[in-house]
């Protein structure tokens, strides 16, 4: 009885401890890998570094070769993913996980498939739906005096407009409509902090009222609630450059595999 019961509580603290671990290792590599990953493009990391985000990201898009077969994670696709891409045209990326397909839309990476369906999970924990915004649109518009920016209820959009000719930004018009949706709707979104409530539908509708909150550096729309995508546009008087960011929250369930 003795052996039996000292055996059993070794077995117990190697379990409590193979708990610990994962669980550390979990949030190692969510704190790895998060947005912004590794891009090509100098821009992202430039504007991204201006952010200061207070959301937690993940980059779903990003070189996992050191830690694959450490790290598993699938990304649950969100309801309005389709309806935006059938305007924005995103690129369609496709988690492969023991047969099961799970796709998401975003343009920070060509098209890819990543697959998990040959690893074996048999000694491996599981934490179910972290809550993460995952970059779903990320872009820069040059010489241009209009700009499109996206999002679905629960994204964050963040923007930074540039005036190649002055240090002033002369927005003549700001407009929003929404995408694939027949019939109008409340909307309500926030700018900067400033909640706004309006009525739209799927043409342009003026919301010049946000225009006063718009400023020179880094502005910030949060969409609170939407039945469908809704599509801002920006106009200025003179071309300007802008960059942009939409952040899309996801659940995300991590395996972590605590043996190595």
């Amino acid at each position: 009885v003795y052996s039996h019961n000292l055996l059993t509580g070794i077995e117990e603290k190697k379990d409590t401890e193979k708990f610990h671990k994962a669980l550390l290792l979990k949030d190692l590599y969510l704190k790895k890998y998060e947005f912004p990953g590794e891009y090509k493009e100098d821009y992202i990391q430039n504007f991204t570094s201006e952010l200061n985000l207070q959301e937690k990201t993940f980059d779903p898009i990003n070189n996992f070769t050191n830690d694959s077969d450490r790290f598993i994670f699938i990304i649950y696709p969100n309801e309005y993913d389709e309806k935006l891409n059938n305007y924005v045209n995103l690129p369609n990326i496709t988690f492969n996980f023991s047969g099961t397909i799970f796709k998401i839309y975003s343009n920070v990476s060509n098209n890819i498939t990543i697959n998990f369906s040959n690893i074996k999970i048999d000694d491996w924990l599981v934490f179910f739906k972290e809550n993460v915004y995952i970059p779903k649109i990320t872009g820069i518009t040059y010489n241009s005096n209009v700009v499109y920016l996206y999002g679905c209820e629960g994204d964050h959009i963040y923007f930074k407009i540039l005036d190649y000719k002055t240090n002033n930004i002369n927005i003549t018009n700001v407009s929003a409509k929404l995408l694939n949706y027949t019939g109008s709707s409340e909307v309500i979104f926030s700018i900067n902090g400033y909640i706004y409530n309006k009525s739209l539908d799927s043409s342009f509708k003026n919301i010049n009222e946000i225009i006063p909150n718009i400023i020179s550096g880094i502005n910030k729309i949060e969409i609170l609630y939407s039945p469908a995508p809704v599509e801002f546009k920006i106009e200025t008087t003179n071309d300007t450059k802008f960059y942009y960011l939409t952040l899309s929250p996801r659940n995300i369930t991590i395996m972590v595999n605590p043996n190595d």
